[in-house]
Formats: C-alpha cells, sequence, structure tokens
C-alpha cells in the first residue's frame, strides 16, 4: 500500500497535461527588432508629412526606422505585418528574412485575406512561397501575391476569380 493519493482519470490527464506544457519551450516573442521591410517602399502611408509608396522608402528609414520610439500611430504603430500580427506565419518568414511583407486585409463580408509582397521585386523567396501555398491550401486561407507587380491569388474560386 503507498501514500501516494488517488487521482481521478481527469486529474491524471490535467497533471500529464501541465507536465508537458512545462517542458514545451516559450514561444519567442515578436518583434520588429532590426526588421524595416514595412518603410522600404513597399507599401504606401505618409509620416509627418513625408510620403512613401512602391518605390519611394519612408523618409525616416536609415539601416532601421530612425524614428521608432517617436513614429507616429497612423500609419506606423497602426500597421502590424502578419507575420508580427499572429503567430500563423513562422518565425523564419520574417519581412527581412525573406524579402517579403503579408498583410492581413477583411472586405466587406468580414472575409479575411492575405496580401503578400514580394519586396525584392525579383521574385519571391521560394521557401516562403511553397510554404504560404501549402498554408493557404491546407487552411481554406486567400492570398494574394504580388508578383514584380503582377498579381495572383490562391483560395476560394469566388476570391481567385475577383
Amino acid at each position: 500500500m503507498t501514500d501516494d493519493p488517488k487521482l481521478t482519470s481527469r486529474q491524471q490527464s490535467v497533471l500529464e497535461s501541465m507536465r508537458g506544457a512545462i517542458k514545451t519551450p516559450p514561444l519567442p516573442v515578436r518583434s520588429c527588432g532590426d526588421c524595416a521591410k514595412c518603410c522600404e517602399g513597399w507599401l504606401s502611408g505618409s509620416v509627418y508629412g513625408h510620403a512613401f509608396s512602391p518605390g519611394t522608402p519612408c523618409f525616416f528609414l536609415e539601416k532601421t526606422c530612425s524614428i521608432y520610439k517617436d513614429r507616429p500611430v497612423d500609419p506606423c504603430r497602426h500597421y502590424r505585418c502578419g507575420w508580427l500580427a499572429e503567430d500563423t506565419f513562422p518565425m523564419w518568414m520574417k519581412p527581412n528574412l525573406v524579402n517579403v511583407i503579408i498583410t492581413k486585409r477583411e472586405n466587406k463580408e468580414r472575409k479575411i485575406s492575405y496580401y503578400v509582397i514580394d519586396q525584392a521585386g525579383d521574385g519571391f523567396d521560394q521557401k516562403a512561397l511553397n510554404w504560404l501555398v501549402g498554408w493557404a491550401t491546407r487552411t481554406n486561407s486567400n492570398i494574394e501575391c504580388c508578383f514584380g507587380g503582377e498579381v495572383k491569388r490562391i483560395g476560394s474560386p469566388e476570391f481567385v476569380a475577383m
């Protein structure tokens, strides 16, 4: 006979899941860090009266954002690329590592799609493209990719036909 308390199967299950969670490494914290791809001239906006757009980087871009701590709310603090906003996208797909920006969009019908811009201008990172196509297929997600100015859609037939 032992002095160990008897656990119900539910209690044992909870205890085992807690033990498993403790052994699981914590999720890494996502931050812009050294990435400033959204400032490089692939998106459009205006910061303190200085416009940026495709082909024209933000006036305040140096190696990274020179005004990061004092950046305006709109568009800078409001904009969060898909990689930063969601843990859906793997850590290795940080925009400055794969030269791709992913932006989540919601249309009038509250349907979500993702807009992907090839930042290098001369072709997607093949690993990132393969992952995105596989992910969109597995999750029934809609993605719109801009390849050197040409738009391609992957997803539902209604989305592709738009």
